[in-house]
């Protein structure tokens, strides 16, 4: 038998790549609020997200002050920008 333990192996390297995905990520979103625009993540209506940035909600309000687009997919609308919101969600 082997003194390796692949499984610790395997759950550090796991680690590793979801702490760059999430440095990547926050790259991204710097980004997004220094162009006032939206980034996107993944397969769209799967497993992909959309990053609302600061600005294109600042600059994509409606008369009502709301930025109807972001939804939470629970009939939930927000104004609130700065968030990954799942794709699928809003299908």
């Amino acid at each position: 038998m082997s003194d390796v333990n692949y499984d610790k192996l395997i759950s550090e390297k796991v680690t590793e790549g979801e702490e760059l995905i999430q440095k990547i990520k926050d790259q991204i979103e710097e980004l997004a609020e220094k162009g006032r625009t939206i980034a996107y993540w993944g397969e769209y209506g799967t497993s992909g997200e959309t990053y609302y940035s600061t600005g294109y909600v600042e600059d994509n309000k409606d008369e009502d002050g709301m930025v109807d687009y972001i939804d939470f997919g629970d009939n939930r609308w927000s104004e609130q920008p700065g968030s990954w919101i799942a794709s699928s969600d809003m299908c």
